[in-house]
């Protein structure tokens, strides 16, 4: 598969800590001038990352920590409210989700460590209602 896009991090013109998610169109040919147009595909709450493109529409699942700890949110493209993906509260990290066959899958760490900095995780999936990929 060949790739069709690129992911920029950049921080810039802000006072405290923060990741946006952007989406821009690319060239087919990058010796051509070109003007691009930058659409946000989150609700600039907090810190967002660790994204995957879900379709064409700019439909993303990604990591915020808009709550207080991580959490996994789908953004659609046609709903500006992110949905919040049911996963189990006994954890204060989530990460990397990605979405294959309608579940996400992600890692998830739920059980404290035996000793002081050792962490435990593992994959989980929690199944997507109502969300087909269009081809």
């Amino acid at each position: 598969m060949e790739p069709t896009g690129i992911i920029v991090f950049t921080i810039f013109d802000r006072a405290d800590y923060g990741f946006d998610i952007f989406s821009t169109k690319l060239p087919t040919n990058f010796h051509d001038n070109w003007d691009y147009i930058e659409h946000c595909l989150i609700d600039d709450i907090s810190i967002n990352f660790n994204k995957q493109f879900f379709d064409e529409d700019d439909t993303i699942i990604y990591v915020s920590e808009r709550t207080g700890s991580s959490r996994i949110y789908l953004n659609r493209s046609q709903i500006s409210k992110p949905e919040l993906i049911q996963t189990p509260t006994e954890s204060l990290f989530h990460d990397r989700p990605v979405i294959n066959n309608s579940r996400v899958y992600y890692v998830f760490a739920h059980k404290p460590p035996e000793k002081l900095f050792r962490s435990w995780s593992a994959l989980y999936s929690t199944r997507l209602c109502g969300l087909v990929k269009m081809k």
